[in-house]
Formats: structure tokens, C-alpha cells, sequence
């Protein structure tokens, strides 16, 4: 048998859940596109072709899977080029790395995030004018005021400053350009609540939620209970954020896959005490989840987390594992497709790669220990800590047992939080009503949270810090953990047959 009759036949009895190699092949062809800078008319006519291969031969099966399996590959490549191509009028066009001062006309597309001693955001613009010529263009512009601005989502601004190219470490913001205005800069307002409605709702609802936090609990808590639920990251959070980092439970305060999963769970348990039918409890934990997402400002990783853990909650009300799987490369396929870019996003790969490997490998840990709790946390050590250890350069030795201690304290923070904020943006009076017990457990259990976090950190041999170690390091481990649990039967049939 020569090589292409037995990869064909290899092919034929290829036994993956259909979207799974679908979704892996685009994630490879965007990587393979942001190292490669392929011409978009090359991926087009690639990726046309293969496809027209894939359907000509269908009665083929190993021939139209290579192909239509190619043409996923490509189509991945394509999207990311697409999405870096700049249109006909973009004001990247007119942009050169040099710094040039001009006027801008635009509407403010995100939540202004207020630093120290500048304000950021990002602007539609509509207009430019430079050299005394007017210009009518498109696109996203990073702004980075260094005035003292009370701005909003949808405010319509006349902005004069220095326009340039953006630097590295700002080139993953979702902008071509920068705008920067300096305190001697102009900045008039002309209309206000422009933009999309359900995003002012959302923000609205956002802000009542941070009323009532900031009013019931002190700055402290509050800052912690937003960063929790809000996703609020501000330059405060440093010394909690390394803290966290170093015991592999920064996880919480972040809203990604994991933390929407939390509230999943909770929600789930609360209808199940309830005696709520199954069917009923789990839309009614997708309708809150999505009342969530706008609750927290519809910002884009908590849009990428609600979507996937929807996903894989529709996978469970199915109880299928193979349909799980699909589920979650569906999940994946429909976020990718709208933002290619969100693939090299930290905590898109975090939640991925936690969710993955809970599934993967809790029947295999689980059939060792037969500690249910345990597993789960070891599962997600195990495919997450070669990324955290490459990103923040610290790998942890006790995550498992720290998270065993942190995650339900998390729920009870998230619970009590949730009651507090949700009620206090429908009722100021009903928060008020409330305040003193629920706000006394919120400052108690987050008290508790940090001081055993400090605990587990002060631990020897806790976590050992590093440089950040190169990616194909990093790549190199995940295969090795691939390779260490791909015969996982094998290895589990012989431990449990040695054990009896």
C-alpha cells in the first residue's frame, strides 16, 4: 500500500465530531495569515478553488475531505485578511507613521476608559481635515486624550490632534490609527447618544449596577466586586491581579468562558432547588446570561464568553459528548468569523483551552482519583498553565488546591454581588432595604477570598517566576500533553486493572 492509498483510507475513517477539524483548519489558516501577510486575491482563488475540488469530488470521500478541509484552512487566511484590509476611504489610508496634526469628526464606538492622566477610547470617524483639505473616511480611531473629559458612548466630537500609526503593544486594539490630544489640543462636543440603542441600554444599566456597588460597599470591595462581575480592570487592581496570577486563580476576575460558566451554575442550581423542569431551567439560564451580557456592557470578551457557554449549555441539554465537541468549535467558528483577530486574545484561549480540557480529560483523571471536584481543577491546570506560564512568565504548583478553596468562594461573591447589584438597579429603595446584610456578606466573603489567596501565596515553593518562555515552547508542551493522554484507555485500563 503506498502512502496517498493509506492517508486517504486514514482520511475515510477519520472519526472527529464534523466541526471539530473545520474549526482547527481556520484557526491554523488565520495564525498561518498573521505570520504570513498572504495577498488577499491569492487566499480567495485558493480557498474558491478547493472548494469547487472538494464538491467535484465528493463521491471521493478522502479526496473531497483533503480539499474541503483545505478550503476551511484557507477561508481562515481569508478572513483575517479581509478584516485588515482597509476600505476604499479608511482613514488609514491617510495615515502615515509620521506624526501630522489634523481635526477629526467622529462618534465614540466604546466605553472611554479613564487612566491617570488621559482618557481612551476609540472613535467612528466620519471626517478629517488636514493641510486645509477636507477628507470624508471610515474606520476606528484609537484617541488618547490627556485632558480631564467627562465623555460617553455615542458622544459626536470635533477632536485636533497629532494622527499617527499606532506603535506594537497598540496594534491589537481593533484601530489602524492613533490620535493623540494633548492638553493644548481641541475638543468640542456637538451630539450626544448617537450610535446603536442597545449598546446605550446596556451601558445604562452598567452604570446603575456601579451606582449601587460603589454606594453599598467601600472603595475597596467595590473596585474587587466590579472587577468580579463587571469585568472592571483598573490600574488599582495590579497588586491583586499578581497575587492572583501567582496561585492560578486570576481566572475569577476576568469575565471569560470560565466565569460566565460560574454564573451558568449558579443559575442552574438555583432553578433546580426551585424545582424548575430541566428544559425550562436551562432557557431561563441562557435568558439571564444574555440579560448579563448586556448588563455588564456588552463589551467584546464577555459577547465571546456568553456565546460560548451558551453553546456548550446547548450541548448538555442534548447530552451528547460528540455533539458537545461541535458545539464547541461551533462556538468558536461563530466568534472567529466575525473577529478573526479575537484568536490571539488571552482570555479567548484561556476559556477555550480550560473548557477543552475539562471535557477531554476529567474521564481519565476522574477514573484515577474519583474525586469529582478535584479533577475538574486539575483538568484545567493542566491546559492552562503552559499559556499562563508563557504569557506572565509564572508557573504555579499549587492552582489545584488553591482553586478548590477560591472558585467557591468566588460563587458565594458572585451570588451575594449579583443580589446586591441587580436589585439595587431596579430599586434604590429595595437596595437600601437590603444593603446592611447582603453588603455585610459581600465585604466578608471577598475579605475572606483575598486573605486565603494571600495565604496560599505566601506558601514555599508556591509558583516560580521566569522570563516569559517563546511560543513554540509553549506549543511544544501542549503536544506533549497530547501525546501523554492520547492513549489515556490504554493507561487507564492498566492502572485500574493493577488496582484490583
Amino acid at each position: 500500500m503506498n502512502i496517498r492509498t493509506h492517508l486517504f483510507k486514514r482520511l475515510d475513517n477519520i472519526s472527529l465530531p464534523p466541526l471539530v477539524p473545520w474549526a482547527i483548519l481556520y484557526c491554523l489558516g488565520i495564525v498561518f495569515e498573521s505570520y504570513c501577510h498572504a495577498a488577499f486575491y491569492l487566499i480567495f482563488s485558493m480557498a474558491l478553488s478547493c472548494a469547487s475540488l472538494g464538491i467535484s469530488l465528493l463521491k471521493k470521500r478522502g479526496w473531497s475531505h483533503f480539499f474541503l478541509w483545505a478550503c476551511a484552512f484557507f477561508i481562515g487566511a481569508l478572513a483575517l485578511a479581509n478584516s485588515r484590509m482597509p476600505a476604499h476611504d479608511s482613514i488609514v489610508r491617510l495615515t502615515r507613521s509620521v506624526k501630522q496634526t489634523v481635526q477629526v469628526k467622529g462618534i465614540v464606538i466604546t466605553e472611554p476608559a479613564v487612566l491617570d492622566k488621559k482618557i481612551s477610547f476609540v472613535l467612528g470617524v466620519s471626517g478629517l481635515k488636514k493641510g486645509g483639505l477636507f477628507y470624508k473616511v471610515s474606520g476606528g480611531l484609537l484617541v488618547q486624550c490627556y485632558q480631564k473629559l467627562d465623555l460617553d458612548y455615542g458622544d459626536e466630537l470635533i477632536l485636533e490632534g497629532s494622527l499617527h500609526m499606532p506603535f506594537a503593544f497598540l496594534s491589537n486594539k481593533g484601530t489602524g490609527a492613533v490620535l493623540s490630544v494633548k492638553k493644548s489640543g481641541s475638543v468640542e462636543r456637538i451630539g450626544t447618544r448617537k450610535g446603536s440603542r442597545l449598546k446605550h441600554l446596556s451601558l445604562d444599566l452598567k452604570r446603575r449596577l456601579k451606582n449601587t456597588i460603589s454606594s453599598s460597599l467601600g472603595a475597596f470591595s467595590a473596585m474587587i466586586l466590579e472587577g468580579i462581575l463587571l469585568g472592571e480592570q483598573g490600574a488599582k487592581m495590579r497588586p491583586v491581579r499578581e497575587m492572583m496570577v501567582r496561585t492560578g486563580t486570576w481566572h475569577i476576575m476576568v469575565v471569560s468562558g470560565s466565569h460566565t460558566a460560574l454564573l451558568a451554575f449558579i443559575f442552574l442550581l438555583f432553578f433546580k432547588a426551585i424545582r424548575i423542569p430541566r428544559l425550562a431551567r436551562f432557557l431561563l439560564t441562557i435568558t439571564f446570561l444574555i440579560a448579563y451580557c448586556f448588563l455588564t456592557g456588552s463589551s467584546g470578551p464577555v459577547v465571546r464568553a456568553t456565546v460560548m457557554t451558551i453553546v456548550i449549555l446547548f450541548s448538555y441539554l442534548i447530552e451528547r459528548n460528540p455533539i458537545f465537541y461541535n458545539g464547541l468549535a461551533l462556538a468558536a467558528l461563530f466568534i472567529l468569523f466575525f473577529d478573526p483577530s479575537a484568536l490571539f486574545n488571552i482570555g479567548f484561549q484561556l476559556s477555550f483551552l480550560s473548557v477543552f480540557f475539562i471535557v477531554w480529560l476529567f474521564p481519565i483523571i476522574n477514573g484515577i482519583f474519583k474525586l469529582s471536584y478535584f479533577s475538574v481543577s486539575l483538568c484545567a491546570w493542566i491546559g492552562t498553565a503552559p499559556l499562563l506560564a508563557g504569557v506572565f512568565g509564572s508557573f504555579s504548583l499549587i492552582t489545584v488546591p488553591a482553586n478548590m478553596v477560591i472558585v467557591p468562594l468566588a460563587m458565594l461573591v458572585v451570588t451575594s454581588g449579583f443580589v446586591l447589584a441587580v436589585l439595587g438597579s431596579f430599586s434604590l429603595c429595595l437596595a437600601t432595604l437590603i444593603s446592611w446584610p447582603v453588603a455585610a456578606s459581600v465585604e466578608f466573603f471577598i475579605l475572606l477570598l483575598l486573605k486565603i489567596n494571600s495565604l496560599f501565596c505566601s506558601l514555599p515553593f508556591a509558583f516560580y517566576e521566569f522570563p516569559g518562555i517563546p511560543k513554540w515552547l509553549v506549543f511544544g508542551l501542549y503536544i506533549l500533553i497530547f501525546s501523554i493522554f492520547a492513549r489515556h484507555k490504554y493507561f487507564l485500563s492498566f492502572y485500574l486493572k493493577y488496582k484490583r
